[in-house]
């Protein structure tokens, strides 16, 4: 603002990781509901209903006129989050699929970000990244977003779960016991290799 920098948000107790669901009046599905209904305030107060921790709460605030004539709430938003995994399952019979083995969560916040709708794509390794003690490595890969393999569903603490359809023979999984075994992973391109493991311990639920 022409007095220096201001959240609104912040002041009317607005907080990180919340979930806008309304903003005068207005019903908030997506970034562009927000955009329109921010794009028609006119600095009068209004009221923002947020969903904090599975409880809605309505909070009142007044927006700020920034110096460009516009009336801002000094909000950063996300509406989005893509990034590269691992399938875990898959049933050609049903489609149903697993992956990640872990929730996908808010990079500033670290809270598992709620669903709207999602897509997977298949990808292509173009890199990696060596894991270290207790910090885990990554695979940097490219996706085509033009064609989606198919949805995803649910986002929990054990992955993400959809339905797909994947080209390529399935492979049968066996009974999880300690002992040799093989896994099959692409760490190049998107060619997939059997690699020989031991599984040293097995983990109940």
């Amino acid at each position: 603002t022409e007095n220096g920098s201001v959240s609104p948000a912040e002041e009317a107790g607005i907080r990180k990781g919340d979930v806008i669901v309304k903003l005068g009046g207005v019903e908030v599905k997506s970034a562009e509901d927000f955009t329109a209904a921010v794009a028609a305030l006119n600095g009068d107060e209004i009221k923002v209903t947020v969903n904090r921790d599975g409880k809605q709460k309505t909070l009142k605030l007044t927006p700020a006129k920034s110096t460009d004539g516009a009336y801002r709430l000094g909000l950063w938003l996300r509406d989005g989050i893509s990034g590269v995994g691992t399938l875990t399952f898959y049933d050609p019979e049903t489609g149903i699929y697993g992956a990640l083995g872990h929730g996908i969560s808010d990079g500033d916040t670290g809270r598992i970000v709620p669903l709207s709708d999602g897509s997977i794509f298949s990808a292509e390794i173009v890199g990696i990244k060596p894991g270290q003690r207790g910090k885990p490595g990554e695979l940097c890969g490219e996706s085509d977003e033009l064609y989606a393999l198919g949805d995803i569903r649910i986002n929990c603490g054990c992955g993400i779960y959809g339905a797909a359809q994947f080209d390529g023979k399935p492979l049968d999984t066996g009974d999880i016991k300690t002992g040799k075994a093989s896994i099959y992973c692409t760490l190049e391109g998107d060619t997939v290799n059997e690699y020989q493991i031991e599984v040293k311990r097995i983990y109940k639920n």
